[in-house]
Parts: structure tokens; sequence; C-alpha cells
């Protein structure tokens, strides 16, 4: 009996650490950041919305799943990224070999 409620235990402690690494990544990305080659901007809002300001506001929704990002700007244009950097002064995103490094506004 005793080995049933320790596994229990863990397995809830574990449980609680995902849920709380997945919210704080999450939580990161809320905001604003720009860009570093162009002066393109991004903001992500917490209810699962995007605004992709390049001269002309695109609205978009996202989603958050490990450290994939996906980008759907609707009309069948979406854009999945790996996330290489989320802090809290950087965001590196990569794709097809290709990075992209944004600074919180």
């Amino acid at each position: 009996m005793k080995n049933v409620r320790r596994i229990v235990a863990i397995v809830l402690v574990l449980s609680l650490l995902f849920v709380l690494t997945a919210c704080s990544k999450k939580d990161k990305l809320i905001g604003t950041w720009k860009f570093t080659e162009t002066s393109e901007k991004i903001t992500f809002q917490s209810d699962g919305t995007f605004l992709w300001d390049e001269g002309e506001v695109v609205p978009g929704k996202y989603t958050l799943d490990g450290d994939t990002l996906t980008l759907d700007f609707g009309g069948g244009d979406v854009g999945k990224f790996h996330i290489d950097t989320l802090d809290d002064s950087t965001l590196v995103l990569s794709s097809d070999g290709e990075t992209m490094t944004f600074v919180k506004q």
C-alpha cells in the first residue's frame, strides 16, 4: 500500500511540474516582440491570438506545444516554428534551417 501511495504522489508531483512549466513558457511569450532584422513586430495575447505588424497588422491564432509554436494566419496559411530560446528579453525561432531573433518590447 505504501508503494501505491508513493507512486501516486510521484505522478501528481510530475504532473504539477509539467503544468507549471508549460504555463511559464506561455506567460513568457505574452507581449510584443520586435524582429531584429526589420521593423516587424508580433504581439502574443493571453487568449491564444496574435497580431503580426509589418506595416499592415495581420491577426491570427497561435498554439504552443512544448517547444513548437504554430502560427495560424487563416486561410490555410500556417507556420510551425521551433522555439530555440525564450527568456524575458529574447525569442529565437527556427524553421527549415533559418532562425529569427526577436527582442521583447
